[in-house]
């Protein structure tokens, strides 16, 4: 009776330790098939914001970039060839602001340094054509690394966005004052005008059809990357009258951690 009891228990035991390595082996496969189900859904939704992203920019850069102004930008020019051929540098500013949006259309981020290029090429064209084009003062910490990334067109869409709407045509000490500086393990960048505040400044873009499409690309591409980082990017625009006691104009924040990645 004692050995059958043992060989019973015996048997029992086996089955329970096979039935055990089954359910082992079971969830293992399910453990694997989820794991493997999830790291093909992220890719998928990867690739889905990367080619958001792609044709957002894009779109982007062909609407900023309107055959009006072109139009209004080569008759400027053509009227003035007839009298002196260096006022062709209009013209060779058009294309190099063309040039460097296309070339940063499809990237996620650039390095400050290209950022800043980007801006001063905008500007310079915008004053050959309108000398009343508003002031960019740069006050750039010396100790900034230029090489930092940033997401693409963040500084020159904003200023882009005060050069058009931000000022009355008899503003004559019409600014734009941009300040770059390193703190607390961030870079805070803020972008400041003088000009008529954040709600004149949305009326003026209804008022000329404008659809803020350049900005409503940098918050997308910024709640994207966000999604992907611990530490998050902030981009903050304020009317300063509300910041300050008789302030007038626009202010844009933006704080960029160091250790912010920009892998998609």
């Amino acid at each position: 009776v004692i050995i059958a009891n043992t060989h019973t228990q015996v048997s029992h035991l086996q089955s329970a330790v096979i039935l055990s390595i089954i359910l082992l082996i079971l969830t293992l496969i399910i453990a694997f098939s989820i794991y493997s189900y999830i790291r093909r859904r992220n890719e998928r939704k990867r690739r889905e914001q990367l080619s958001l992203i792609t044709h957002l920019r894009m779109e982007n850069v062909r609407n900023r970039f309107s055959p009006h102004f072109v139009f209004n930008v080569l008759n400027a020019v053509i009227g003035s060839l007839s009298q002196e051929e260096s006022k062709t540098l209009p013209i060779r500013l058009l294309i190099q602001v063309l040039r460097n949006n296309l070339l940063i259309s499809d990237k996620i981020a650039i390095p400050l340094r290209e950022e800043m290029e980007l801006v001063k090429s905008y500007i310079g064209l915008r004053q050959s054509i309108n000398p009343q084009t508003p002031t960019v003062e740069l006050e750039i910490s010396p100790d900034i690394d230029m090489e930092q990334p940033l997401p693409a067109m963040i500084i020159q869409i904003p200023v882009e966005n005060a050069v058009k709407y931000a000022f009355d045509p008899e503003n004559e000490e019409a600014c734009i004052h941009i300040r770059i500086i390193e703190k607390q393990g961030s870079l805070f960048i803020a972008i400041e005008d003088n000009g008529i505040g954040l709600t004149a400044d949305m009326q003026n873009r209804q008022e000329e059809q404008g659809t803020g499409y350049g900005l409503k690309i940098l918050r997308q591409t910024i709640d994207i990357l966000n999604s992907r980082n611990k530490n998050k990017m902030n981009f903050i625009i304020q009317d300063r009258n509300l910041l300050e006691p008789g302030g007038h104009g626009t202010l844009v924040s933006l704080v960029v951690p160091l250790d912010y990645t920009f892998d998609l």
